[in-house]
């Protein structure tokens, strides 16, 4: 332990009118990083160009079905492709909200990056081996949603304006599927895409 820590057995007699305990880590993360530039931008009215290597999950990959019939081919029901729609217009937008402030676009890309990895690393496969819809749901929420909500929390001390939290996260998945970043069902044919 160093000079500056204290280890702190019982509050009260530490600092007896003290409610709570604030751990104050100096070391930011890159996330942390994000929301402490866009809270920034937005004060100082600081736009720019959209950040070039966000338009690779807002560029539409090959194919011709959309979130729908992709959701339908994973085997959502009706009422859930119609929530799945419009938690992805919820997500849209917020996006275009914040699209023109750098640091929005860069919180933005690095989820993405995270939703799309985890879902083809750990979502991905169990589609591959036929698992039923609610097995998959419940390993988007495990491996993906409440990681990354996690994050946005730990990270998100400067997050005054977006206020990101489980749906827009379940919105930016759907929004990878309606891109055809994210398949709900093995293709074999990619013209049935």
């Amino acid at each position: 332990m160093s000079d500056r820590e204290v280890n702190i057995q019982d509050l009260q007699n530490y600092a007896p009118n003290a409610d709570a305990v604030v751990n104050f880590n100096t070391r930011g993360t890159r996330m942390d990083a994000y929301f402490r530039q866009l809270l920034d931008e937005i004060e100082k009215g600081v736009k720019a160009e959209v950040f070039e290597a966000l338009d690779y999950y807002r560029t539409k990959l090959d194919g011709r079905k959309d979130v729908e019939e992709k959701l339908a081919d994973g085997g959502f029901h009706p009422a859930k492709i119609k929530e799945a729609q419009r938690l992805k217009e919820m997500y849209a937008k917020l996006a275009f909200q914040y699209d023109c402030y750098p640091s929005a676009q860069k919180i933005f890309h690095s989820l993405f990056a995270r939703i799309k990895h985890e879902f083809d690393t750990s979502i991905f496969p169990l589609i591959e081996q036929k698992q039923p819809l609610n097995m998959v749901m419940e390993q988007i929420r495990l491996k993906i949603v409440i990681p990354i909500r996690d994050m946005l929390e730990t990270n998100g001390a400067y997050d005054k304006y977006m206020g990101l939290n489980e749906d827009h996260i379940y919105g930016m998945i759907y929004y990878l599927t309606g891109m055809c970043h994210l398949n709900w069902k093995d293709y074999d044919d990619d013209d049935n895409l």
